[in-house]
């Protein structure tokens, strides 16, 4: 058995969709028996954080599922602070899956074995997926001035069409669509992360050395003071060389120029590029903090158990924002 995949929606549709099928509704403070799915699909059980209901349904209040099964059941996860209608927490299989019925449009299943069989790539640590945070001190906001955040477009994407290029169209429609249906942009992340377990693992090195080439170029380009770097992305500090703002696939977008506040607690840091918050902070707590002002939250995790993986054994579940404290703290200038 699986564990129904989950969707982040705000708030207001949460409750909607309680509201106008409230003759349907059952709360149940402990939905671990209904995470795998029930036979009674019409019956919407819930609790104060989550509700399970039909893929149809979200699809009538977010119109952001494709293709929904009226009997498909899907469990919904209420959020403060999402930006959009819905944020999809999809599968590797389910993109793996996604990809497949674009590509046998164009390519045989002989054909798609071939080509992800033909670009392939020994590992290579030095050219593994590059993550770096800055050094700074434990408890108190950092103000880093004149710095740029630059991204790479679509990464995977360019990668997939680069490896299918009879399929470019389609890819480049799902890349274009990725802000109005973020799921759009998870599948070619899901995708090539699926390589490695489908036997590819040396077509996904490839992938990876590919981007993290392009993201050394692009550093030692600007020639700047590194402040941060995740896969496909960095933001550097007073860089010599400034980088071309681009909206082409596989070259660099400039997404922030200006002051960078940095905070690092206890278990997380987090950066503030104006109103935009990256780094490994919960994004259930990002909308209290204001590192400009000095604002922080300081919070532990603790794991909610809902269900077992039946293949190993090991626990599925959630972490839950516990000892959740707001307070101000120094800015160091």
């Amino acid at each position: 058995m699986k564990l129904l995949p989950t969707f982040e929606v705000r708030s207001d549709i949460f409750n909607q969709i309680l509201y106008d099928l409230s003759v349907h509704t059952q709360y149940c403070s402990d939905l671990t028996a209904y995470s795998y799915g029930y036979s009674d699909k019409h019956t919407i059980y819930y609790n104060e954080e989550y509700l399970i209901c039909r893929e149809c349904v979200l699809d009538y209040y977010c119109d952001c599922i494709t293709d929904p099964t009226f009997w498909k059941q899907v469990k919904l996860r209420k959020v403060e602070n999402v930006e959009t209608k819905v944020q999809a927490t999809i599968t590797g299989n389910y993109a793996w899956n996604y990809i497949m019925t674009i590509l046998h449009k164009y390519y045989t299943d002989q054909e798609i074995d071939n080509i992800l069989h033909a670009h392939e790539a020994i590992k290579d640590e030095g050219f593994k997926q590059f993550h770096y945070n800055a050094a700074i001190e434990q408890g108190i906001v950092v103000k880093v001035e004149n710095c740029f955040k630059y991204d790479i477009n679509g990464a995977h994407c360019d990668s997939v069409v680069e490896l299918f290029p009879k399929a470019y169209k389609d890819f480049l429609k799902l890349y274009k669509q990725r802000k109005e249906k973020p799921i759009y942009k998870q599948v070619f992340n899901f995708f090539v992360g699926e390589m490695c377990r489908k036997g590819y693992r040396l077509t996904y090195n490839w992938i990876v050395q590919r981007t993290t080439k392009k993201l050394y170029e692009a550093m030692d380009l600007t020639n700047g003071e590194l402040i941060y770097a995740n896969t496909d992305g960095f933001i550097v500090q007073a860089p010599e060389t400034k980088l071309k703002h681009s909206t082409e696939l596989f070259e660099f977008k400039e997404e922030y120029s200006g002051d960078v506040y940095i905070y690092k607690s206890k278990n997380y840091i987090l950066y503030q590029l104006g109103e935009d918050k990256v780094g490994s902070c919960a994004c259930d707590v990002r909308k209290d903090i204001d590192l400009s002002q000095g604002i922080v939250v300081e919070y532990d995790r603790k794991f909610l158990q809902l269900g077992t993986n039946p293949k190993t054994g090991k626990p599925t579940g959630i972490y839950q924002i516990v000892n959740k404290q707001i307070k101000k703290v120094n800015i160091d200038a």
